[in-house]
């Protein structure tokens, strides 16, 4: 046998032979021998005359079993170097993407779950069943995994950065009734909230109330009472702002924290005036009008907060 075919032809016939080599040694649990096999059939495959283009299925699959192999045993860094080349490819085999995605999400560097997250939620979003259906329960299931123990650590901002990448690409909604897309969801609204991004909070706790509204903790506190509370902390944020958009959106958020209840409404009230007060004379009236409402429901707070102004 040739080791150094000089055709193209020539070298994805001797590099499906090794493919062929490689899978029968992997399908007897010898994947050390294996990813030798594969190996070389890469070099035959990419050498430097006549060499195949990456897209070629032989290149494909051969970066797949190499990955596979090292992957069954627990090589995780050298997988994900042996397929990174097929990460931006849309062409490539999705389940050598989603093997890329899954052995990112094994490394010990936590600089790699991130990169592992944006090409899983790709995939989720580009691929077909079942590809599209593991990319979805793998990244929500390393999200919230990763996130917890970044949050465990005080590390808010980080889990918050992990549980975005993820959920500003993958098509969540498509595993409506999926657990483990529901615990990734309310993961990451307590994530952002944690991090100060309240208003990132109130956008995954919507999209989790979407899918299921009873979802409850098992301490027994409800959805309605996260959102409820996420919605107001939202709108005490935005007040910081001081911006008209930011004041009215704040009016917004309080309106949506006294319809879900579980906040105090007289908190609701204050927030409102404080926001009518900031945009001007031409809101004065709306003011008054929640600072009235205020006096009637609580005078001891009213009292409270007059003594304060």
């Amino acid at each position: 046998m040739n080791a150094n075919p000089a055709s193209a032809a020539a070298r994805a016939r001797l590099a499906k032979l090794y493919y062929a080599q490689g899978s029968a040694q992997a399908a007897a649990n010898r994947h050390g021998v294996a990813v030798e096999s594969y190996r070389a059939g890469l070099d035959i495959a990419e050498g430097q005359a006549n060499k195949l283009r990456p897209t070629e299925p032989v290149v494909q699959v051969l970066r797949y079993g190499a990955g596979y192999s090292l992957y069954a045993g627990r090589q995780y860094e050298q997988a994900a170097a042996v397929l990174d080349p097929l990460a931006g490819d849309e062409n490539a085999l999705p389940k050598a993407r989603y093997l890329l995605g899954l052995a990112l999400e094994r490394s010990p560097q936590p600089s790699r779950w991130l990169r592992g997250l944006e090409l899983l939620a790709l995939l989720a979003a580009e691929a077909d069943p079942p590809v599209r259906d593991l990319a979805l329960h793998t990244g929500a299931r390393w999200a919230t995994l990763h996130g917890l123990a970044l949050a465990s650590a005080g590390r808010f901002g980080e889990a918050a950065g992990l549980a975005d990448a993820f959920l500003k690409a993958a098509p969540v909604d498509v595993l409506s009734e999926d657990e483990g897309i529901q615990h990734f969801l309310y993961a990451a609204g307590f994530f952002y909230r944690n991090a100060g991004n309240s208003a990132a909070a109130v956008y995954a706790y919507e999209k989790l109330y979407g899918l299921n509204e009873d979802y409850t903790l098992r301490n027994g506190l409800t959805l309605s009472a996260v959102l409820a509370n996420a919605y107001y902390q939202a709108g005490l944020d935005a007040l910081a702002l001081d911006s008209p958009d930011r004041l009215r959106q704040a009016i917004q958020w309080f309106n949506d924290a006294e319809e879900t209840g579980s906040v105090a409404s007289a908190d609701v009230n204050h927030g409102r005036a404080i926001a009518y007060m900031r945009l001007g004379p031409l809101e004065a009236r709306n003011a008054a009008r929640e600072i009235e409402i205020l006096r009637q429901k609580d005078p001891a707070y009213f009292r409270l907060i007059n003594r304060a102004r």
